[in-house]
């Protein structure tokens, strides 16, 4: 979503004053750093990320804090059909996959400590995000719900989702049995089978 993911409202907004007559909360963010090492362990990146405190959220249900991922058998499924048919694979990872899904549900939020919290006439500043953050109680959700639309699509990618292992889409290609696509998904991590 790049920088239309947040958008920054004041607490006067019409929106928040519904948010907010809605029951809804508004939890903190804060940010959290990282730092990725090579293989030699030396150290080659400093992340910083902004992320939601989800268990603010009190509003999610339990159900909406699950993504369905495949599982362990389905992994291995995948690789023995692989062997059985010829097949090479490809491994990837979703970069920033949970703020690349839709939002479910409307959420505003406090900027982090250090950003800016109040408008030039002390009306308290939020963030309305229009993409998830890590950390969203239902992020994984959102963004399981975006993929699988996004593969599932008819006009566009048109696998099948399986329907005893959610984490496992398929296409078929050609006539012969090694002419078929299959990807298995753990969150944001696959593999293609082709």
């Amino acid at each position: 979503k790049g920088t239309g993911g947040i958008e920054v409202i004041r607490s006067d907004d019409k929106r928040m004053v519904e948010y907010l007559a809605a029951g809804n909360t508004c939890p903190d963010t804060m940010l959290t750093g990282i730092v990725k090492y090579d293989a030699q362990h030396n150290e080659i990146d400093l992340r910083n990320r902004c992320v939601v405190r989800g268990d603010q959220m009190t509003n999610i249900c339990d159900n909406e804090k699950t993504s369905p991922a495949i599982r362990c058998e389905g992994i291995k499924c995948c690789e023995a059909n692989k062997c059985c048919r010829g097949q090479s694979e490809y491994c990837f990872d979703y970069e920033a996959a949970y703020m690349q899904a839709n939002q479910r549900k409307m959420l505003i939020v406090r900027p982090p400590i250090g950003h800016r919290e109040y408008d030039e006439d002390g009306t308290e500043l939020y963030w309305l995000l229009h993409a998830p953050l890590y950390g969203q109680a239902d992020a994984g959700l959102a963004w399981n719900e975006t993929i699988n639309a996004f593969l599932t699509d008819p006009e566009g990618c048109a696998m099948i989702r399986g329907d005893a292992e959610p984490g496992l889409y398929s296409k078929r290609v050609g006539k012969e049995l090694a002419e078929q696509l299959a990807m298995s998904l753990y969150v944001d991590d696959g593999k293609l089978y082709f």
